[in-house]
């Protein structure tokens, strides 16, 4: 028997009613391949903007086939991020910090620091420093995706991302994270 479809006349299913009907299942799903609350998350919302951008086309769909097609985009893509992450084992940012031949200072004191609290202060910094330093290493993209990405140049990256991490490490010693020496 379905609830409200908050529709079921001939303008088919909403969003909405997708929205509320599956979006714990969704998170489910994502959360039963990855083990991880923060990544079963994201998937579960983009996701959710697929649909958004496909709603036109399943609206009419039996309600069956919508939910084996919510399932099936949520697995996929949960089974993409498992398969990276087996690919290119966990790593904490603090290990991934340098930057190619720049000094490793910011490295050590970075290193200090727990994973949460690290992520907590990149969350802190400025949009500009926030977006690359969590485009580079929590969605691990290359420099030259970034380069693309931004249209700037491969020096302008690195630049940018040297600059990120020293507010950070001025961030992190004003908190008291560490000693800074």
């Amino acid at each position: 028997m379905r609830k409200n479809r908050d529709k079921e006349s001939e303008d088919g299913i909403s969003f909405d009613y997708i929205y509320e009907q599956y979006r714990h299942s969704m998170f489910g799903i994502a959360y039963a391949i990855l083990h991880d609350s923060h990544a079963a998350e994201d998937i579960t919302s983009e996701c959710l903007f697929k649909i958004s951008e496909t709603i036109d086309r399943i609206k009419y769909l039996p309600e069956r086939e919508i939910q084996d097609y919510i399932a099936t985009i949520v697995k996929n893509r949960s089974i993409d991020l498992y398969r990276k992450r087996q690919k290119h084992p966990e790593y904490s940012i603090d290990d991934q910090w340098n930057v190619e031949d720049h000094s490793q200072s910011e490295d050590t004191m970075i290193s200090q620091v727990g994973y949460q609290q690290l992520v907590e202060a990149i969350d802190r910094l400025p949009e500009t420093h926030r977006n690359i330093l969590k485009l580079r290493y929590l969605y691990d993209l290359s420099f030259e995706e970034l380069s693309q990405l931004l249209e700037i140049g491969h020096s302008a990256v690195q630049q940018r991302i040297r600059r990120a991490k020293q507010q950070l490490e001025k961030l992190l010693e004003k908190e008291r994270y560490f000693d800074g020496k």
